[in-house]
């Protein structure tokens, strides 16, 4: 359980300018000062694992490089959902033209992603 995040969003950006972006910002470490005058690293984040909190801080270099080493080792992701993504997509479509009922829509997704899977075995 998350208790406390600084970045909402942990998603990566396919676009490498954008990519880079995120990495650099990973890697800034913000600090506060106690008041007996200790410089105190900000935790990014505060999760909770069996009753225990756990702070995690910036990335380091070590971090960034073992993630972009394993960036560059990443081949081609296949999805086997596209397809029912796009009979969705397809079908949504007459929803949102204002040619189908909600009901009629969904029991033409539905009808046609059945006949998709058994065409495929899923």
């Amino acid at each position: 359980m998350l208790k406390n995040c600084r970045y909402q969003n942990f998603i990566f950006s396919i676009l490498q300018e954008t990519l880079e972006q995120q990495l650099v910002d990973a890697c800034k470490q913000e600090y506060y000062q106690t008041p007996d005058g200790k410089t105190e690293k900000i935790p990014i984040l505060t999760y909770e694992i069996d009753g225990k909190s756990e702070n995690v801080y910036a990335a380091q270099d070590e971090d960034i490089k073992e993630f972009k080493e394993i960036i560059d080792n990443v081949k081609i992701v296949q999805r086997k959902d596209s397809p029912i993504i796009g009979i969705v997509q397809a079908e949504a479509l007459y929803y949102f033209d204002g040619q189908k009922s909600m009901k009629e829509t969904i029991d033409t997704m539905k009808n046609r992603i059945e006949i998709y899977e058994k065409e495929n075995s899923y």
